[in-house]
């Protein structure tokens, strides 16, 4: 593989593609010392996963004097001979914002697939453009589960470039496929069937031990009555809500039918002291976790999720629940996983590429090597017998189609309620943007080419008209996907009617200040309103949503835990209403939403924009602003701590919960580096430390990855 310039690999999911990832690297660096690499993942589970993985890889002398980055702070390449960046394409997108002049070397790009993907598809498409930018010969290799054309993903390789598609259909696991359907007229008795293709073969009946009088637990019925006592069970939810409620039936039928209680477990029950503390005390999770079930989905914090995959695949959990964060990658192998009319949201049913993406779940090359895909109700949804491959077709491209809207979208001036449902419109528009800005014809985007030549003038010249209309800096469009020229041009125009102390008065601060929570909901509503956020109406009750955003991004940049933010929106919620006891479940499920959405995302994206354009008009008109001081916003947003230190810790490989915990309890100085960070690590007993046990243990794995 090493003489191709672009590799694109597609297998089924289980067939241990990462584990080849892995091996590639390691003979890359031995022929290349000194390499800059980067390694684009879709989640930060799985940079966390990979860069485990890797540094496991440095322990074993596999790789050797290589450094791993897993954050945008510091593109300096000086401090070891080679290094490898895991990221996502929005911390990529940060790092080669913050840096002009950072090449790699090679690219590997996991779950390639998601180049269609919604906005986040069009921006792992932009910074794959911007990384061959700046070094046309870049090596790149493309991992899709299950594709049929991965050749599509050389459309943007230079033609002198030697390109390889790879297609294996093999899986390393043995997968059976079973349908399960009700005996007619008999509720508890249901029939198993073997699926092989269109060929069907009875093998049986299950008996359920309890009745399933509702649709929901149809699935926790069948489920519990077919576990693998064992373990390795995995049941599959639609959403958050709908994964506590299942997770709440298999609970409760272990308990009806005599199970021991594992609360006693050490490592249940270090789970469930940390879940109270760093969540909350009434936190479903809690519950379920005595009787070995637990819950999972994205917006949980990370070292609760860790923890609970840890469990699961050390069989200690009976269940595990699952959302569609499953499908991201994750290494989580189960032994059988229960589906009933699956769905990715809540009105998307579950596409057949998706479907066995999941299904690879059952079975793991070296872990599970075979596994059982349940299929509950089956004639209700219809469930794919065969593997289909997926074909991957970049969001760019189909929005540009006849049917996609792009090109209407532009021509009639860019609508915010056209915008709203299609997010992706503003951040294809914003990379053609950026090929303007770069001189650079949009013919380089792969699907503009595709257009035929009137269709292509019409689209150039009304993104050119648009283009003209932007006085600022240039720079500011690729710092910025998605947020359109003239919304950037109108907050400058508001601006400029502004008297320099009312201008000040809109300067970001620290969020420690006593003034935060106000100034940052002055902000956002500029930002709401002129930047076409549209996180909020107008009147009354459209405040209100801003001041709780506010409240919600000082409080996270403050570095407060997931459990004080839940309370305080809790005791407004008391505020509001007679009894909000009722809807805690939905407090908690809305926090922890409202963290991911919009302080890890929407308010960084947001606010940098509001920033930049802030910064150019005051310096313009002459102000001093402080607003230069607050370059790494975007990362004590999404990160939700503002104390370098705790940056520094959360670089070594800390979670959040972990690096809060650490900075608190042990006194830490705020200004430490890495280095420093990882000296003072070292250097302390952490047996002396009053913090929860499965912190400490995350901190002895970090410090693992850094002897």
């Amino acid at each position: 593989m090493m003489r191709y310039s672009r590799v694109s690999a597609s297998a089924p999911t289980s067939a241990g593609k990462s584990f080849l990832l892995r091996c590639w690297l390691h003979e890359y660096f031995q022929q290349h010392p000194k390499a800059a690499v980067v390694f684009a993942v879709p989640t930060r589970a799985l940079i966390q996963e990979v860069s485990d993985a890797l540094s496991g890889d440095l322990r074993e002398g596999l790789l050797q004097n290589v450094g791993i980055h897993t954050l945008p702070l510091d593109a300096d390449l000086k401090t070891h001979p080679a290094n490898i960046f895991v990221l996502t394409q929005e911390r990529l997108h940060i790092l080669l914002g913050r840096d002009h002049l950072l090449r790699f070397d090679a690219l590997i790009v996991d779950e390639a697939q998601k180049i269609g993907d919604g906005h986040r598809g069009v921006l792992l498409e932009q910074v794959l453009q911007e990384c061959l930018r700046r070094r046309p010969d870049l090596k790149v290799i493309f991992a899709s589960p299950f594709v049929e054309n991965p050749e599509y993903l050389f459309e943007s390789a230079p033609r002198e470039g030697e390109t390889r598609a790879v297609q294996r259909e093999v899986t390393t696991v043995s997968q059976n496929l079973l349908f399960v359907s009700q005996k007619s007229g008999e509720p508890t008795t249901w029939e198993v069937t073997y699926r092989d293709g269109e060929k069907a073969l009875p093998i049986g009946h299950a008996l359920l031990e309890f009745r399933p009088t509702t649709i929901a637990k149809q699935l926790s019925a069948v489920a519990f009555a077919m576990r693998c006592e064992e373990g390795g069970n995995l049941a599959y939810a639609n959403g958050q809500a709908e994964a506590e409620k299942y997770a709440t039936h298999l609970a409760e039928a272990y308990t009806q039918k005599g199970y021991p209680s594992l609360e006693s477990h050490p490592r249940v029950a270090d789970l469930i002291r940390l879940i109270g503390k760093t969540v909350h005390v009434k936190y479903s999770l809690l519950e379920t976790l005595k009787q070995g079930v637990a819950f999972h989905y994205g917006n949980m914090p990370l070292l609760i999720r860790v923890e609970i995959e840890a469990l699961f695949r050390k069989n200690i959990l009976r269940f595990l629940v699952c959302t569609s964060t499953l499908m991201e990658g994750v290494n989580l192998p189960c032994k059988v996983i229960f589906m009933r009319a699956p769905r990715r949201g809540k009105k998307h049913p579950l596409q057949p590429a998706d479907f066995w993406n999941l299904a690879g779940r059952a079975g793991r090359w070296g872990t599970e090597f075979q596994g059982t895909i349940t299929c509950i109700s089956p004639e209700d949804w219809n469930p794919p017998v065969s593997r289909i491959r997926q074909r991957i077709r970049s969001v760019t491209e189909a929005s540009l189609s006849a049917e996609g809207g792009l090109i209407d979208y532009v021509e009639n001036g860019f609508l915010p309620k056209i915008a709203k449902e299609h997010p992706e419109f503003d951040y294809a528009a914003s990379f053609f943007f950026t090929l303007l800005a770069r001189q650079a014809p949009l013919t380089e985007s792969p699907a503009f080419a595709k257009l035929d030549s009137a269709t292509q003038q019409r689209l150039q010249k009304s993104l050119v008209v648009e283009f003209q209309s932007f006085t600022l800096s240039r720079d500011f469009i690729f710092r910025n996907p998605g947020i359109l020229p003239r919304s950037m041009m109108e907050l400058q125009a508001q601006f400029a009617t502004l008297q320099p102390a009312a201008l000040l008065d809109l300067c970001p601060v620290l969020p420690e200040s006593s003034v935060a929570v106000k100034r940052y909901f002055e902000i956002f509503k500029f930002i709401n309103d002129k930047l076409r956020a549209g996180w909020a109406i107008a009147g009354p009750s459209g405040e209100k949503r801003l001041w709780q955003l506010a409240f919600l991004a000082v409080g996270w940049m403050r570095g407060h835990p997931l459990a004080y933010l839940i309370r305080k929106r809790e005791d407004l919620a008391r505020k509001n209403a007679a009894d909000a006891t009722d809807n805690l479940p939905d407090i908690i499920r809305a926090v922890m939403s409202d963290v991911e959405t919009y302080a890890r995302f929407q308010i960084p994206r947001y606010l940098r924009a509001y920033m930049d354009v802030l910064d150019a008009h005051t310096a313009a008109r002459q102000i001093q602003t402080s607003v230069t001081d607050f370059n790494d916003i975007e990362l004590w947003l999404e990160l939700g701590v503002s104390v370098r230190t705790s940056l520094s810790l959360m670089e070594l490989g800390l979670s959040r919960t972990a690096a809060i915990e650490l900075f608190e309890t042990a006194g830490m100085e705020t200004e430490m580096n890495r280095e420093k960070a990882l000296a003072w690590l070292k250097s302390k007993d952490l047996d002396t430390l009053d913090m929860p046990n499965l912190v400490k243990e995350e901190i002895r794995r970090a410090l693992l990855r850094h002897q």
